[in-house]
């Protein structure tokens, strides 16, 4: 590797982490982010405020603030090297008055202890080509009573694992294919797709149809869309529940904000779709919004119209669906629920072309307790569900998204799960 590449990818690495609000303590600012005097980070100052502090769609506030002042002192220890002074380099005023800036600001809101919502744009490379997935998320375990307005550690592992490793969303007997231009992916179903990162990743890697799912109420969810739709393709001023969200060219940022978090507050469904929109993807195009509830998919609890109804979108949906869920293993009171989703779509594929074809599910749970997890084992075994283990570890899975090995839980399981017929 030449120094220019390490040099480059050094730099990389923190715009990366910056973006992707990986915590500050785990960062390796350096002074040298090559092998030599030229690589010395004050001589990139430029870089750093074009390519990192001068975007549309930046981490909250707090966060900027706190990657400042460790990037300003690192910089500072620099530039007493001889070489800096006898250049007479100094700190960049446009990073000194952003520091300053959010100071400011700071002390202005500093009786608020809870972490604000914050857009992370996830960064990575496939073929050759940067993608980006920017997300308004909390930062919070819970928010406005959901664990789904957050991007949790499986979806992030199980996106590394599929650009290491493609051919996971193929079952075994149907794909011998390695890479991703081999491998024609099946149409998906995600469950609990939450902040949406998993659909919007598996659209950039080439899924031709996404269903992403999660808790909604389908006639606000709809309006809503229509709202979102509205005022992101004008400039005119417009209300939206009595608030002044209206869209303001000028600051994307604070535009997006708004708006999203209160579409979020009412559930996970919401907060999705402004997240689509928010990466411009159409509802009607590769991702389709879908109200779904664990709970409709046993008529024991009183739902049998509510199962019905299940049943035909399970028909409606295509033959060779692959049906998807991370981190969806969290809840004992949600595991007969979740199995019971995860059979209904297994056992009604379409007819007739569904007649004789079988539909998998894969599944990426992170390891958090061991009991949750065992209970959801257990109950697909009195379902008549077929379990497989896949062995694709933490360790050996190349780092692409930097937040996906510094959360919560040691490690995540993937499994297969099918129907035995």
């Amino acid at each position: 590797m030449s120094e220019t590449t390490a040099r480059d990818g050094r730099l990389q690495q923190l715009r990366r982490q910056y973006f992707a609000l990986h915590p500050i303590r785990l960062i390796n600012f350096g002074t040298e982010i090559g092998h030599g005097e030229e690589d010395s980070l004050y001589k990139h100052q430029d870089w750093i405020y074009q390519h990192i502090f001068n975007a549309p769609f930046r981490p909250a506030n707090d966060y900027q603030r706190k990657f400042l002042k460790a990037l300003i002192s690192v910089i500072e220890e620099d530039l007493r090297s001889v070489d800096a002074v006898a250049e007479e380099w100094e700190i960049d005023d446009r990073l000194l008055d952003r520091y300053s800036e959010l100071l400011v600001e700071s002390s202005a809101t500093s009786t608020n202890l809870t972490p604000d919502p914050s857009f992370k744009t996830y960064l990575y490379g496939n073929n050759d080509k940067e993608n980006s997935i920017t997300l308004f998320e909390a930062q919070t375990t819970i928010e406005a009573g959901s664990t789904g307005l957050r991007t949790w550690t499986a979806s992030l592992f199980l996106a590394e694992a599929l650009l290491h490793r493609p051919s996971l969303l193929i079952r075994p007997e149907l794909s011998n294919t390695t890479t991703i231009r081999q491998t024609a992916f099946p149409p998906i179903l995600e469950l609990g797709a939450g902040t949406g990162f998993l659909s919007i990743f598996l659209s950039q890697l080439g899924c031709p149809k996404i269903w992403s799912s999660d808790i909604g109420d389908e006639e606000a969810t709809l309006k809503d869309n229509v709202d979102i739709v509205d005022r992101t393709g004008g400039e005119e001023e417009a209300e939206y529940d009595a608030s002044e969200a209206h869209i303001d060219a000028s600051d994307p940022q604070r535009q997006y904000a708004k708006i999203i978090s209160q579409t979020t507050r009412r559930g996970p469904l919401d907060g999705l779709i402004a997240n689509l929109r928010l990466n411009q993807i159409e509802e009607a195009g590769q991702i389709v919004p879908l109200p779904l509830d664990w709970l409709h998919s046993n008529e024991e609890d009183g739902n049998a119209g509510k199962r019905d109804a299940m049943v035909k979108l399970s028909q409606s949906l295509p033959a060779d669906l692959t049906i998807l869920g991370t981190d969806v293993i969290y809840d004992p009171d949600l595991v007969n629920p979740l199995v019971s989703t995860i059979e209904l779509f297994l056992r009604y594929p379409p007819p007739p072309e569904g007649e004789g074809k079988s539909r998998a599910a894969l599944i990426a749970a992170t390891v958090r307790n061991k009991d949750t997890l065992q209970a959801f084992k257990d109950k697909c075994l009195t379902m008549s569900l077929r379990l497989e283990a896949i062995d694709m570890r933490r360790k050996n899975v190349p780092t692409v998204f930097w937040n996906a090995k510094t959360w919560e839980g040691s490690e995540v399981e993937l499994m297969r799960v099918t129907r035995n017929v």
